[in-house]
């Protein structure tokens, strides 16, 4: 799925040390549930799979030179329900340009167009503004508010919903 310029597209090998970068980043684990590094080999045996399991897909956002700048993934995917989670990240120095507000919107043409899902979900920290204002303007609606217990930091944590119906079923 390309959009000016820049596409989706499944890991290459060539992607190993971008996606190390990316996976076994401190900063970022707050944003997911990763709990520590991953090994060079469960990165190799992650991109060797093509990066789909069950009920999950991940996106390599790039550009026209195939450099890539972050990732998207569809997980917790219901497919009975045509629902997915979305989670995204981009590279923190291609933040900021609009990469991410692309990737949503090429990953929400996939997954309308040829998953056949109609409702996408997020769930992001209340300490992310970045990622607030992300799916705000990307045509998200707030949902909820809830607070959970994150095990890494041992603090109660809260976190927004947001949530997108495909307006053209």
């Amino acid at each position: 799925m390309v959009s000016y310029g820049f596409h989706l597209r499944g890991l290459l090998p060539s992607d190993f040390d971008f996606l190390k970068t990316i996976e076994n980043n401190p900063q970022l684990w707050r944003f997911s549930t990763t709990h520590g590094p991953f090994t060079d080999s469960e990165l190799q045996a992650y991109i060797s799979t093509g990066s789909t399991q069950a009920n999950q897909a991940r996106f390599v956002l790039s550009d026209a030179r195939q450099k890539p700048l972050g990732f998207v993934d569809l997980y917790a995917i219901q497919a009975c329900q045509k629902q997915a989670k979305v989670g995204i990240v981009v590279a923190d120095h291609h933040r900021q340009q609009g990469h991410g507000l692309r990737a949503l919107q090429l990953l929400e043409s996939i997954a309308y167009n040829k998953l056949n899902i109609n409702e996408l979900f997020a769930e992001v920290g209340a300490d992310n503004p970045a990622s607030i204002g992300l799916f705000q303007k990307a045509g998200y609606t707030k949902t909820a508010t809830h607070s959970r217990w994150s095990i890494r930091d041992l603090v109660m944590r809260e976190y927004l919903c947001f949530h997108k119906i495909n307006d053209h079923v």
